[in-house]
């Protein structure tokens, strides 16, 4: 079983591999029937039969294999089973994704206050509820469309990170743009 493990992780093939593989999986099953009289071969243990053919035919299996698409899948598994709605899933989890790779992606050495920014159009906002909410005595700030930080725009409904706590990240949904 070792063999056929090795040869088909092994970088390069040939015809000859290919032959020498068939061959070990004709006496691995010829093995397991004598072992096993009472158990017949399972189809995963069939599907080995063909990989013979696979191998010449599209070159070293091991360039073929699936083994990261079923982990990347098996994080939107774990997150729908962790977020438990299941209404509107595909955009939740597309949602969730960007919003996680957008925490991943992350440069802690360009803060917001610390960068070049450009304001699209929008018109002064001087509210008393404003000043109570963040509690700032006689604040004047300024609603925009959007705001582009280091080329980065920000328009409304955008997630955005707050804060980071734990290697967990605050995610923010951008519901009115104020601008001091």
């Amino acid at each position: 079983m070792m063999e056929i493990v090795d040869l088909l992780f092994s970088p390069t093939t040939s015809v000859d591999h290919a032959a020498y593989l068939a061959a070990l999986i004709n006496d691995h099953h010829r093995d397991f029937a004598t072992l096993y009289p009472d158990s017949s071969i399972l189809p995963k243990m069939h599907f080995l039969v063909h990989t013979p053919r696979l191998m010449i035919q599209f070159g070293p299996l091991v360039r073929h294999w699936t083994m990261r698409f079923e982990a990347k899948h098996s994080y939107f598994k774990s997150l729908a089973r962790a977020i438990g709605n299941f209404i509107n899933l595909p955009y939740t989890l597309a949602m969730r994704h960007q919003l996680y790779q957008c925490y991943l992606n992350r440069n802690e050495e360009q803060l917001p206050w610390k960068s070049d920014m450009e304001v699209g159009p929008g018109s002064a906002v001087c509210d008393d509820r404003l000043n109570e909410t963040l509690n700032q005595p006689s604040l004047s700030a300024y609603s925009c469309s959007w705001i582009k930080v280091d080329g980065d725009e920000y328009k409304l409904d955008t997630g955005v990170i707050i804060e980071v706590t734990d290697d967990m990240p605050t995610i923010g949904v951008i519901k009115k743009k104020l601008f001091d």
